[in-house]
């Protein structure tokens, strides 16, 4: 398994977070969508290739601003 420093654990969850958020929401969209017909797979990797460039984004940039909402909302 690959080690990363823990300076880089925003950036990797982000990553991954952006990643599997586009691969299930376009797979769940696309089946609404288009349903299992033999433009499924074509369909499903643009919408998965679209979504994965908005996701990452936004989560690179949302998720930091979220953790310190949720964060100042945690008493102990």
């Amino acid at each position: 398994m690959v080690k990363f420093s823990a300076k880089y654990r925003p950036i990797i969850t982000g990553i991954l977070m952006g990643f599997s958020l586009s691969l299930v929401m376009s797979f769940t969209m696309t089946v609404v969508m288009v349903g299992f017909t033999p433009i499924f797979m074509r369909a499903w990797f643009n919408g998965f290739v679209i979504g994965s460039l908005v996701s990452i984004p936004t989560s690179l940039i949302l998720g930091p601003l979220i953790a310190k909402i949720v964060e100042s909302m945690i008493t102990d």
